[in-house]
């Protein structure tokens, strides 16, 4: 695993992703290393991915990342010939919970504009789309 983890940090695939990608990629997978390093590649199943996700169950969003990553990282295991298969498929994404998004009050706008004076594009992207339609 840490060497398909290192071969994945040196290849086109991950450094063609945003620096930001990179970098949440990069945590996830140095802990990934940092745990599973040791192991071979080959023998990781899809109830290993199964598992780890579910650990994570508690923080969807960092669940979904994990789970991305993997997929990603399989998908070079497959491209370098580590792997034939991907095991991270057939794995469900956790849902996020949400109770959608807060609708702001004529007080929260107040204070919005107070905080952004006319010019800046935040203050001009909140006055698109208060005065557009």
């Amino acid at each position: 695993m840490a060497a398909l983890v290192a071969a994945y940090f040196a290849s086109i695939a991950f450094n063609d992703l945003a620096k930001n990608t990179q970098q949440v990629r990069r945590n996830i997978l140095e802990r990934f290393r940092a745990e599973h390093g040791g192991k071979r590649v080959v023998m990781l199943q899809q109830q290993h991915i199964a598992n780890m996700v579910a650990a994570k169950a508690a923080t969807p969003s960092a669940a979904r990342s994990f789970l991305n990553t993997m997929r990603a990282l399989m998908q070079f295991a497959i491209e370098v010939h580590f792997r034939t298969d991907d095991p991270t498929q057939g794995v469900r994404r956790p849902r996020i919970k949400s109770d959608g998004f807060y609708t702001w009050s004529e007080q929260d706008i107040t204070r919005f504009e107070a905080v952004h004076p006319v010019g800046p594009r935040a203050r001009l992207a909140m006055a698109l789309l208060l005065y557009t339609a």
